[in-house]
C-alpha cells in the first residue's frame, strides 16, 4: 500500500507538473506561469503515505487480523496439505475501500499520461512516463 503510494504518487505529480505546464497552461493563461515547484510534489507524495498509514492504523486497530489455518489429509498419498492465512470480520469491506482509493489514484495517472503522451521535448521523456503508467495499469488490474 505504502509502496503503491510512493511510485504512484511520484509519477502523478510529476506529470500533473506537465500537464499543468503543458495543456492546462493553454486553457487557462492565468496559471500559465505558476510551476509545481519540488516541495509541493515531496508534500504531495507524504500525504498518500500519510492517508495509507492512518488507513492501516484504523483498520488494525478497528478490525485485527488474525491468524487461521485450515488442514487436510490425503488417503492416498497420506500427506497433510496446511493453508495458512489472515482474516479479519469485514476484510472484504476493507479491501474494497483500499482498491477504490488506490483505483482513484491509478485511473488519475492514466489520465494524465493519456493527455501529456504528444509533448515533444528534449528534457520531457513523456512517451515513457505514458508508458510506465499503462503497463503499471496493465499489470494492477490484472494481478
Amino acid at each position: 500500500s505504502i509502496g503503491f503510494s510512493l511510485v504512484f504518487g511520484t509519477v502523478i505529480v510529476k506529470t500533473w507538473r506537465l500537464y499543468r505546464l503543458f495543456i492546462s497552461s493553454k486553457k487557462h493563461t492565468r496559471h500559465a506561469k505558476k510551476l509545481v515547484q519540488d516541495s509541493f510534489i515531496l508534500l504531495f507524495v507524504l500525504l498518500l503515505v500519510i492517508v495509507d498509514v492512518v488507513f492501516c492504523t484504523v483498520w488494525s486497530s478497528a478490525d485485527p487480523l488474525r491468524y487461521e489455518n485450515t488442514s487436510s489429509v490425503n488417503v492416498e498419498s497420506k500427506q497433510q496439505e496446511v493453508v495458512e492465512f489472515c482474516v479479519s470480520n469485514y476484510f472484504t469491506v476493507w479491501l474494497i475501500l483500499l482498491a477504490v482509493y488506490k483505483g482513484f489514484l491509478l485511473f488519475l495517472a492514466v489520465f494524465l499520461a493519456f493527455h501529456t503522451r504528444k509533448i515533444k521535448m528534449k528534457e520531457f521523456k513523456t512517451t515513457n512516463i505514458s508508458l510506465l503508467v499503462y503497463l503499471l495499469f496493465l499489470v494492477t488490474g490484472l494481478g
